[in-house]
């Protein structure tokens, strides 16, 4: 009976604390959602080498020359009177009609925001974006797995006909974050001397709810896709609403158990005398 009756209160007790934390949990999505609504963006690929962007020719052509590093080579991309050579994973075959067979590593897009509540309708942005595996690994063999040392590199076609180059990298997660800024720290220090990691924490890694993540994403393979790291989204504003709900449910599944068996030896209890 005193089973049955801890039970009772962990049942009771459960089901209030979670259909309070579940209440506030409703009420703080509701307002991270009004206040803050998740971006959304459309990447449209571009497969012609050829064509126009605000008034202005776009192109982008195989470059002549090879990078002396095995398994690179390079595009050059212009718009209006810029142009920059682009460094990418060599193609089986160069100088082909469209940039498809660059697709597993470079793409051009255009990037434009969704419209939707407190989110009108944005401009659209031309990117080129390009993965590039660390120096040095072959890029069909250890530069194709190994995803926390891979860096992107944006060119964006700016509405004042210059390109805008920008490199970020593969991002990591909390610990690994973590673990990269402490070797930054003490290569700085020079207490442990690490320039590799030095020089990946300056830079900056891909940040979700950005264009430039969902850009990223067009060039890397499916299987590879970063981790969700639920930070600044709707999970994150859940706070201690979420713990609180689970453990209420723990508990009030406990108290049920818990009063169900002690029915069952009650029942059991004139049989046996």
């Amino acid at each position: 009976m005193r089973a049955r009756s801890i039970g009772l209160v962990l049942l009771i007790v459960g089901i209030v604390a979670f259909g309070a934390s579940l209440a506030a949990m409703v009420g703080r999505v509701r307002e991270f959602h009004q206040q803050s609504p998740p971006p959304r963006f459309f990447c449209k690929p571009i497969i012609q080498r050829t064509f126009e962007f605000r008034g202005r020719p776009v192109s982008v052509i195989d470059e002549p020359t090879v990078s002396a590093e095995a398994g690179m080579a390079a595009v050059r991309f212009r718009y209006g009177a810029e142009s920059r050579p682009v460094p990418v994973v060599a193609p089986p075959a160069a100088n082909l009609p469209d940039l498809g067979i660059y697709s597993e590593w470079l793409k051009v897009l255009a990037v434009r925001d969704q419209p939707g509540p407190g989110r009108p309708d944005g401009e659209e942005r031309l990117v080129l974006v390009v993965r590039r595996p660390p120096q040095g690994l072959n890029p069909l063999t250890w530069g194709s797995v190994k995803r926390r040392l891979w860096e992107f590199d944006f060119y964006e076609a700016r509405p004042d006909g210059t390109i805008d180059q920008r490199t970020f990298r593969f991002p990591r997660s909390f610990l690994g974050e973590r673990s990269l800024r402490q070797r930054a720290e003490a290569n700085e220090s020079g207490s442990s001397p690490d320039a590799e990691a030095a020089e990946q924490f300056a830079i900056s890694p891909l940040e979700e709810r950005t264009w430039e993540y969902a850009a990223a994403l067009n060039v890397i393979p499916a299987l590879q896709v970063p981790n969700h790291r639920f930070n600044n989204d709707a999970i994150d504003a859940m706070g201690w609403t979420l713990p609180v709900a689970g453990f209420a449910g723990l508990g009030a599944v406990w108290g049920a158990a818990m009063v169900f068996a002690g029915r069952g030896r009650t029942r059991l209890h004139p049989a046996a005398a």
